[in-house]
């Protein structure tokens, strides 16, 4: 029991002193945690004085001022704080590389022991000086030697003209732009671009083609954006994936691939290949024909219980020296 007491009195007697450490220590307050700066325009500049108070009884000291974007900047007016005082953080907004809806934060260090930091929230929406209509094309799976053409809108926001100088396409032997201008319909201004699948594009295989637009604009001078196309193989497969399915444990899960030149062309496979070792394949790799057919088998064992990887195939097509397919499929453990 004595030693308990004396726990006990220990404890009280920090409470006790607790009130006039902080009593004596400095308190940071501020007149505001969010900054909504409304609807802007690229290019638009504003800024927040927020007010710092010190409610303690020693000076308060702010440390920093950090932002977590580049259109913001967080300059502190006053380093120190009397007690009783008040002093700033200017807060800066630049708008000029910036679109769309905007949700940043800014940290404000101090010496308050029981707050040493404070967030202000900075939301908003900054409209663009220019747009692209869509934001992200996707030609989807063509036919290079009969694709349509397809565009997209660059749209100049109400009342700006902007020259626009040049597209640069970054892989140009798969892909070819067309711009024209047009003038003020419903409202909407800027320029067209027509763009269409060339015959370098690697055959079965999804890329991403880089464009880069060039402008006579000081605020807006190049605006980077990719073009999303997979151009059709010329094997015709009959699935894009290689589903084992549910396998259950101690059985075996087969599955058939067909592959088809489109235009009945004899061919060979060179090499099959599976990054799961577990999986057996078996394919006529010596036979010249239009139609191959690849046979796999897995087992229902091995430490996981879902089967993944890809399946590569190679082949002496020209157009089309390679596939990868995915491989899926779960194997039921034992009951």
């Amino acid at each position: 029991m004595p030693v308990r007491i004396a726990i006990c009195l220990l404890l009280l007697g920090s409470c006790a002193r607790l009130p006039a450490q902080e009593d004596g220590s400095p308190r940071i307050e501020v007149a505001a945690t969010e900054w909504q700066f409304g609807e802007k325009e690229q290019g638009d500049r504003d800024e927040m004085r927020l007010v710092v108070r010190n409610r303690g009884k020693a000076p308060l000291e702010i440390l920093y001022a950090k932002v977590t974007c580049g259109c913001l900047e967080a300059v502190i007016e006053d380093r120190s704080i009397a007690p009783g005082d008040e002093g700033a953080v200017l807060i800066k907004l630049d708008a000029a590389k910036q679109q769309g809806e905007i949700k940043k934060q800014v940290f404000i260090g101090s010496n308050d022991p029981r707050r040493p930091r404070v967030d202000l929230l900075v939301q908003g929406f900054i409209h663009p000086r220019i747009l692209l209509e869509p934001a992200q094309l996707d030609l989807g799976v063509v036919d290079p030697d009969a694709a349509e053409v397809t565009t997209q809108e660059v749209l100049l926001r109400e009342g700006l003209d902007i020259p626009l100088l040049g597209v640069d396409v970054g892989l140009p032997n798969m892909l070819e732009v067309k711009t024209e201008a047009f003038g003020e319909t419903e409202g909407r201004h800027g320029y067209r671009l027509h763009f269409k699948p060339l015959s370098g594009l690697p055959r079965g295989q999804r890329i991403q083609v880089p464009i880069r637009l060039r402008f006579e604009d000081e605020m807006v001078p190049s605006l980077g954006s990719a073009v999303a196309v997979e151009a059709v193989g010329i094997l015709r497969l009959s699935a894009d994936r290689i589903d084992f399915g549910e396998i259950e444990a101690g059985e075996t899960g087969r599955v058939e691939l067909v592959l088809e030149h489109r235009g009945g062309k004899e061919f060979r496979l060179t090499s099959l290949r599976a990054l799961d070792p577990a999986i057996l394949i078996e394919a006529d790799l010596d036979e010249a024909a239009a139609r191959h057919v690849v046979k796999l088998s897995r087992k229902g064992e091995g430490p996981g219980s879902s089967i993944t990887g890809r399946l590569y195939v190679v082949t002496d097509l020209a157009e089309q020296r390679m596939l990868s397919l995915p491989v899926a499929g779960k194997i039921l453990r034992k009951r």
